[in-house]
Formats: C-alpha cells, sequence, structure tokens
C-alpha cells in the first residue's frame, strides 16, 4: 500500500495511472458503518480533478478558453464498501475517448489488491456560454490516454420506469449545489437510493449503479424521483426517473441499481 499520493507520468511512453490512498473517516460513513456511496463518486471526482490538472487536461486549463468537463454517465460496481477506519487505494487514469468525450476509470482496492469498487465514467467538455458540447481534439490537442477500461463504455440507453412503485419528492437545498450553483452530480444516484423504502435498504445492499445525466437541477428546484421495482431471480433491479414535481417530462437523471440481499 503506497503511504502517500503518487503519480507516474509516461514511462516507456504509455500512460501510466494515478494513485491516492485514502482512510476512510467515521463521517464518511453510514448506518453500517459502511463508505457512504455518495463519498465514492466524490472520491473520484477528487482523484479525477488531480490527475486532470498533473496532465494539463483539468478545469484550469479548459476554463483559459471558455470550456468546461462535464458528466454525461457513470457506471459503478461495488464488491464491497470500506469501512470506517481501512485505507484505500485509488488508481485513475484515461481510458478512452470518443469524437466529444473522455473516458476515464478508478479502480479501488485494498492493501492486498482486492477490489473494493470501480467506476467508469464519460465526460463530455462544453462551452461555458453555450453549454454546447465540443470536440475533444478541438479542447484539447494534447489529450493521452491507457486503453484499459472494465466498462462497456457504449453507455446503453437506461430503462425509464414503466409503474410509479414509488415516488419520493425533493426540493433542491443550497447545500446540494456545487460553486457554478448546479447540483453536484453525486447528489443523483443519492436522490435515487434514497427513494426506496427502508425496510428495502436495511436488507439489500448496492452491487451495480448505472447512471444518464440529462439536465443540471438548481438550488430550489422541485424534484420528483419516480422508482420501479423489478424483482428478478437472483437480483433486484431498480429503475429511477429523477425529473422536475411540475413537468415530469423534464428529467435530470436516468438511473438503475441492481441491489444484492444481505
Amino acid at each position: 500500500m503506497r503511504n502517500q499520493e503518487l503519480t507516474i507520468f509516461y514511462k516507456d511512453k504509455t500512460m501510466e495511472k494515478y494513485y491516492l490512498t485514502h482512510t476512510i473517516k467515521n463521517y464518511e460513513c453510514a448506518k453500517k458503518n459502511e463508505l457512504r456511496t455518495k463519498i465514492i463518486f466524490n472520491l473520484c471526482q477528487r482523484i479525477a480533478d488531480a490527475h486532470s490538472s498533473f496532465l494539463k487536461t483539468g478545469s484550469e486549463t479548459l476554463i483559459k478558453k471558455n470550456l468546461s468537463w462535464v458528466v454525461s454517465n457513470y457506471y459503478l460496481k461495488i464488491y464491497r464498501l470500506p469501512k470506517f477506519g481501512e485505507t484505500i487505494e485509488l488508481a485513475t487514469w484515461p481510458s478512452g475517448k470518443t469524437l466529444l468525450s473522455s473516458l476515464r476509470d478508478t479502480i479501488a482496492t485494498d492493501e492486498k489488491g482486492n477490489e473494493f469498487f470501480y467506476l467508469t465514467g464519460q465526460f463530455p467538455i462544453i462551452n461555458r456560454e453555450t453549454l454546447r458540447p465540443v470536440k475533444l481534439a478541438d479542447a484539447l490537442d494534447n489529450f493521452d490516454y491507457l486503453d484499459e477500461h472494465r466498462f462497456n463504455t457504449s453507455f446503453p440507453i437506461i430503462q425509464l420506469p414503466s409503474k410509479d412503485d414509488f415516488v419520493y419528492d425533493y426540493k433542491v437545498r443550497y447545500d446540494d449545489t456545487d460553486p457554478v450553483g448546479h447540483v453536484n452530480n453525486a447528489n443523483y444516484p443519492l436522490w435515487a437510493s434514497e427513494a426506496v423504502p427502508q425496510d428495502f435498504r436495511e436488507t439489500h445492499e448496492i452491487s451495480e449503479m448505472e447512471i444518464a445525466f440529462k439536465k443540471s437541477a438548481v438550488y430550489g428546484d422541485l424534484i420528483r424521483v419516480k422508482t420501479e421495482i423489478i424483482d428478478g431471480n437472483n437480483e433486484i433491479v431498480t429503475l429511477h426517473q429523477i425529473c422536475s414535481q411540475q413537468d415530469e417530462t423534464i428529467i435530470y437523471s436516468r438511473i438503475k441499481i441492481i441491489w444484492k440481499k444481505i
């Protein structure tokens, strides 16, 4: 286990991974003394930001061109949630690209290399004024990546709920927003997981999660989470539509969660 942040860049002309160790704090844990799912996204964002800055492809580089990174899709696989006091090692790297987006993988392991979770994300670049996507090659002429990824990065369309087994209404708080006034992306999966009953959460854990971000919510928005539960033979799937209470055709996010019984 590395005991400090370590960066390696271009060894034998090959993009290498960027590492960060982190010891789980008490305030990062939920009822079962396990890492909150929301913190996974925050930790992965932290190391992604640090690596992008190191590669000169981060926000401070893009903002000079009036551009910005956004996230359009996530796929999360959880094998086991680390507990309070455990130290995890995060490794991240750009894992691919499309015409408009960068792909990035992040993996968390213990000191023996056993995986806690991994996250694959898709990150377009947009013009900050028009909010329109910009070609990756036009925005960054020095973008490089390591062609190694764990998930089918085509990010298939997430099915919307066909019925409303549960409806959860929520008003966006000031604390939910980021420095530009948009809801932080880690809140959308939190809202989805909170939309199922407490007794279900007590007996199930998240195994996989797919997230498609469609529109940014802002402070004061009235949010509705519509949820369908599909009970399969070996797993339970929940489909979530995060939309506006006033107009359900305004969709902020689509989310699919696969749960395992505990």
